[in-house]
């Protein structure tokens, strides 16, 4: 960059009001040579000798030392965490440090070393924390899988193929056969002259240092992150996107894991700041925990939105920027309640959008204050350093023509095209929220909850998701799950809907997690329509209950005696099959279920 564009970037640092018709010069540059806004950042860092960090733009990234080694000495926290029992607690860099090198020197001698894949399976907690950054001193590939279910979590780890597991041995139940992959973290013993590499791990430029999964991608993809862009993207972020600094602290109570860690950790870590965790169950209980220590930047998203508005917890002076993330719904209601009842309106707020897979912020927005906060939170521009392009709509990978389109990010191959703009001002656009349907933004796992269920469940013939338009105050989607039971007696599905809707939700919080449980669930007594191939005709599904047809055919009772003959027809075909294949038992397919 320039000097005189250095000299602009001085802004983007500090917390000041960014309004304006003009896009600043520092962003416009930096879309125009990332490289040099890197270079500039580095230098801003480089100013304090004693702590400069090790990192060189397109050459290596030392992530280890520059989020934590470099730090030493400063007597500042690194993480801190509220605990139920014994309150606020934090560690230190200098406590951290001796975790992770003790870790690493365990580790080394159990054959983890530059390049090996490394599955973190635990909550993000301190015991996560620790693993992440211990994965990156030994120069691993990691991956953050927080252990919510088990089937959710076998999946991944096979997709994934790790060569190592970072977990607890109270996580066995979740890993599975993965199990033998666990790490000891207290053996086998090192020998006595083992030790941990003496300097942390270097990854060249373009040498691949995670594996993620993000659930704004397809569920089961790992998806490569280099050196580069995690390491690069969190230093814009904790510089920039986020206004940190030494001795700084952010918090996101109830921010998707998979979806922004590690990148906000890592960008908290490289600006020398202090990661607060805290959990929503924990705002839940006590709201006022938000206000018990100062914060410098604080994700907020809705739930968390609608508890501290609720309790009028009074944040003047206490946070000085927060930010929420324009996937989720909006309420202007619930906003403005929230700023008035909670005495923000002289605080700065942004939108962000985070994916950790794709290098951090995708979208950031101008700092506003005062008055202007409503634009601050709906009006957004490409994040720094991002070169990009508004494409059509029709998935051609033409230019837009007008002033709306489809945001193409080009510094990934192929460019993600997730994010729907529409032109509000000369630089600003407004954020329209996803092509196709989602859920908050993020990929509703369809394919893994009809699975789990088609598994487990006796009374049902066909199970499928149907994405619903909600309407209302905020455009979104609402996934309906359809559980057909066939030829059985309407009034007999009509009166055990409530008990099965509970051994449904039981059995999706237990594998795969209760963030996938169905906004809606109905029960159709009747068969849905197969492919010639005997699977289920999803795209039928849809059509049929989105027009009303399969309501009104349920409720007709002449359609019910050919509900009847299809089941006759149905078990005729299956004790033919079972014949053939020398399988006598009656139902032909030999799979343990839940009946009710």
């Amino acid at each position: 960059m320039s000097a005189a564009s250095s000299d602009a970037l001085s802004a983007a640092f500090a917390l000041t009001d960014h309004s304006g018709a003009n896009t600043p010069s520092w962003l416009t540059d930096s879309w125009a040579d990332p490289a040099g806004f890197y270079r500039a950042l580095l230098a801003h860092l480089a100013h304090d000798r004693a702590s400069a960090p090790k990192s060189r733009v397109e050459d290596q990234y030392d992530l280890y030392n520059d989020m934590v080694a470099r730090h030493l000495g400063r007597d500042r926290d690194a993480f801190r965490w509220h605990d139920p029992t014994h309150g606020w607690r934090s560690i230190s860099f200098e406590q951290l440090d001796a975790r992770c090198r003790a870790l690493a020197r365990s580790w080394s001698a159990q054959g983890v070393t530059v390049g090996s894949v490394l599955g973190v399976v635990h909550p993000f907690d301190l015991a996560g924390v620790t693993a992440l950054l211990t994965g990156v001193y030994l120069g691993a590939c990691i991956s953050l899988l927080p252990p919510i279910g088990d089937r959710w979590l076998q999946h991944r780890l096979d997709a994934l193929a790790p060569a190592f597991i970072a977990s607890a041995a109270r996580y066995d139940r979740y890993l599975g056969t993965f199990a033998s992959l666990r790490l000891d973290d207290a053996g086998p013993a090192p020998a006595p002259t083992a030790s941990a590499p003496p300097r942390s791990h270097s990854y060249a430029s373009g040498e691949g240092c995670a594996l993620l999964f993000s659930p704004l991608r397809p569920p089961l993809e790992a998806v490569p992150v280099t050196s580069d862009a995690l390491y690069l993207g969190c230093l814009r972020d904790g510089l920039v996107t986020l206004s940190l600094g030494p001795g700084a602290r952010l918090a996101a109570p109830g921010f998707h894991v998979l979806q922004h860690q590690p990148a906000l950790l890592f960008a908290t870590l490289l600006a020398g700041a202090t990661y607060v965790e805290l959990p929503l169950a924990a705002v839940e209980r006590d709201p006022a925990l938000l206000a018990q220590t100062p914060l410098r930047t604080v994700g907020v998203c809705n739930q968390m939105r609608d508890l501290l508005r609720a309790a009028q917890i009074d944040l003047s002076g206490v946070w000085q920027h927060w930010f929420r993330n324009p996937e989720e719904p909006l309420y202007w209601s619930a906003w403005n309640q929230f700023v008035d009842q909670c005495s923000l309106s002289r605080t700065y707020v942004s939108t962000v959008l985070f994916e950790a897979a794709g290098g951090g912020a995708l979208l950031s927005s101008r700092k506003r204050s005062g008055g202007d906060y409503c634009a601050a939170l709906m009006n957004v521009w490409p994040a720094a350093a991002r070169p990009w392009a508004l494409l059509d709509a029709n998935g051609s990978g033409q230019e837009a023509v007008g002033e709306s389109g489809v945001l193409a990010l080009l510094d990934r191959e192929p460019p993600p095209t997730h994010f729907v703009l529409a032109q509000v001002t000369p630089s600003e656009y407004l954020y329209g929220g996803t092509l196709d349907p989602r859920r908050a933004g993020r990929v509703y796992p369809a394919a893994e909850v009809i699975a789990t269920l088609a598994d487990n469940l006796s009374f049902a013939t066909e199970v499928s998701v149907v994405p619903v338009l909600a309407g209302g105050r905020a455009i979104q989607y609402h996934f309906v799950l359809l559980i057909f039971t066939g030829d059985e007696d309407p009034a007999l599905t009509r009166a055990r809907e409530a008990e099965r809707a509970r051994v449904i939700a039981d059995l999706i919080g237990a594998h795969l997690g209760d963030e996938f449980l169905p906004d809606r669930t109905d029960f159709m007594p009747r068969f849905a329509r197969r492919t010639d191939d005997g699977a289920v005709d999803h795209d039928w599904c849809r059509a049929q209950y989105l027009s009303g047809a399969l309501f009104r055919t349920v409720q007709e009772p002449a359609f019910q005696p050919l509900t009847a003959l299809r089941g006759l027809y149905r078990r005729a075909q299956r004790q033919a099959a079972a014949r053939a294949s020398g399988d006598l038992s009656a139902d032909g397919d030999g799979r343990a279920k839940l009946d009710c």
